[in-house]
């Protein structure tokens, strides 16, 4: 990484956090723990039997309840591969590293995998998959207990206990691991978190994160990712940015080009851009997603 980065320089001086006000999107699901096991196994695990692992901004709400997902799912996995993992888990909000440091379950409503009810198929297939490497029976769950939030705007608890709740218990060594320090728990923003005492890492997920950044925000992030991966190492980064008016690659309007991932040690992998639309009946929104892997060199 080159020791004089103009831009970085400068970005330090303009980024003092998010505004007090700022309102962060906390959106999560049990398939997106899944996409970072597949990106493991395609791009890590073949060469990393026992990673280190960086989550950055893992939210705790899915469609309907508030829960927490990707640190134990990715455990899971790793603990039923037998891997001498470690992992760090970062996010801004201490409500969502509570909720990861204190949960005991993590639960599913049968509408967040039922198409009909707008939901997602394939969280019925993931869910299966994680009882399955956690060698768990589904739990279904009819009345409130402590743990379990139900946050759908649309339906009553009522409603969702009548249909019943999937429930499973986290992954027995998440709880160990946590004990231990070899997972460890960060609440901060990740332009300013000292990750120095628990890199490098050869995996970093960072996903719907830095559209929520301001550039100098964005700026900072990035190179403080870069200079926590060992060479070989992969960040994961993804980019709605020109849906809200700040993207972060060069190649949707952002700041973020070849020169400047070159000058902090990156490359692009799997560049990959996609077009989407979100129907209002009045109108519809068009936005990019750019999804990549970043190597360090």
């Amino acid at each position: 990484m080159s020791p004089e980065i103009t831009w970085h320089k400068e970005a330090v001086q303009l980024y003092k956090g998010p505004e007090e006000d700022k309102l962060f999107r906390v959106e999560t699901y049990l398939t997106r723990g899944f996409e970072i096991i597949n990106n493991l196994d395609d791009k890590v695990l073949p060469v990393k039997k026992d990673p280190r692992i960086l989550l950055v901004g893992i939210g705790r709400k899915s469609y309907s309840v508030a829960c927490s997902y990707t640190p134990f799912v990715v455990s899971a996995y790793l603990e039923h591969l037998g891997a001498k993992y470690k992992m760090i888990v970062v996010d801004i909000l201490g409500d969502v590293i509570n909720d990861v440091r204190t949960r005991e379950n993590i639960y599913v409503l049968e509408a967040d995998m039922d198409e009909d009810d707008l939901g997602d198929p394939r969280e019925k297939e993931y869910w299966g998959k994680y009882l399955s490497i956690t060698r768990q029976e589904d739990r279904i769950v009819k009345t409130p207990e402590e743990g379990l939030e139900i946050i759908d705007t649309y339906a009553s608890a009522d409603f969702h206990f009548a249909r019943g709740i999937h429930a499973a218990r986290i992954p027995t060594g998440f709880k160990t691991k946590s004990q231990t320090g070899d997972i460890s728990f960060i609440k901060d923003d990740i332009a300013f978190a000292d990750l120095s005492y628990y890199t490098p890492f050869d995996y970093i997920d960072c996903n719907n994160v830095f559209y929520q950044l301001v550039i100098s925000g964005q700026m900072m992030a990035i190179v403080n990712l870069a200079k926590s991966l060992n060479p070989g190492g992969i960040l994961f980064v993804n980019d709605i940015g020109d849906y809200v008016g700040n993207p972060l690659f060069a190649e949707v309007g952002g700041w973020l080009d070849d020169e400047k991932l070159q000058q902090i040690g990156l490359v692009k992998e799997d560049f990959e851009m996609t077009k989407h639309e979100i129907e209002d009946g009045r109108y519809i929104d068009r936005f990019t997603r750019v999804g990549t892997f970043l190597r360090k060199k």
